[in-house]
C-alpha cells in the first residue's frame, strides 16, 4: 500500500492554506499600523527626553525647533546660549530629525507652539523664560476617516514629556479642524 498524498490533495491542501492565509492577512494590517505610529510617537518622546538630559547633563540651555515652523517638518536639537529659541553661530546643533513619512501629521497646541526649550535644571521653558507646558497632536491618515488623532503627547510644567491614553476631542479638532 502507498503512502503519501495525490497531486490532487496537495493542490488541495496548497489552495486551502492560501485561501486561510488570504483571509488572515486583513487582520494584521491595524496591527501594523499600531506598530508605525506608535514608532513616529516614540521618535518623538526620545527626541524630547534627549534634549531635556542633555540640558541637564551638560548645563547649559537646549532648545528643540520645528523645522519651518511645522513639527511634521521634522526638528532640530540645538544649544542655546542666548535662550532666544533660533540657533546662532555661536550654537551647535546636536541632532535633527527628518520629516514624518507621508500620511502623518504632528501639531502642538499654543501651549508648546513651534519651539520648545529645556533649562539646565531640565524644566521647559519658552524662549525668554515663560512657564512651557502643552500636548502634541500625531495624526495618522485613515482611509475611511480621514486624517485622526491616535497618539497624544503631553509635556508636563515639569518638562516630563508622557503619552497620554484616549485622545480628547480638543485634540481630535486638531487633525480635522472641520470636526
Amino acid at each position: 500500500m502507498a503512502r503519501g498524498f495525490t497531486l490532487i490533495e496537495l493542490l488541495i491542501a496548497i489552495g486551502l492554506t492560501a485561501l486561510l492565509a488570504g483571509l488572515a492577512a486583513p487582520s494584521f494590517l491595524p496591527l501594523s499600523q499600531t506598530a508605525q505610529l506608535d514608532a513616529q510617537s516614540q521618535r518623538l518622546i526620545d527626541a524630547l527626553w534627549y534634549t531635556r538630559s542633555q540640558a541637564i547633563s551638560r548645563n547649559i540651555p537646549l532648545t528643540m525647533r520645528a523645522v519651518n515652523q511645522d513639527w511634521s517638518n521634522g526638528w532640530q536639537i540645538f544649544t542655546d546660549a542666548d535662550q532666544n529659541g533660533h540657533p546662532r553661530d555661536n550654537d551647535s546643533i546636536l541632532r535633527a530629525s527628518a520629516a514624518l513619512p507621508n500620511g502623518y501629521s504632528l501639531s502642538a497646541n499654543q501651549g508648546l507652539g513651534s519651539t520648545i526649550g529645556y533649562r539646565p535644571d531640565g524644566r521647559s521653558a519658552r524662549p525668554g523664560g515663560g512657564l512651557q507646558m502643552g500636548t502634541f497632536t500625531l495624526c495618522s491618515q485613515s482611509a475611511s476617516a480621514g486624517l485622526v488623532a491616535r497618539e497624544i503627547i503631553v509635556i508636563s510644567a515639569a518638562g516630563r514629556p508622557r503619552k497620554s491614553r484616549a485622545p480628547s476631542a480638543l485634540a481630535e479638532r486638531e487633525c480635522n479642524p472641520s470636526f
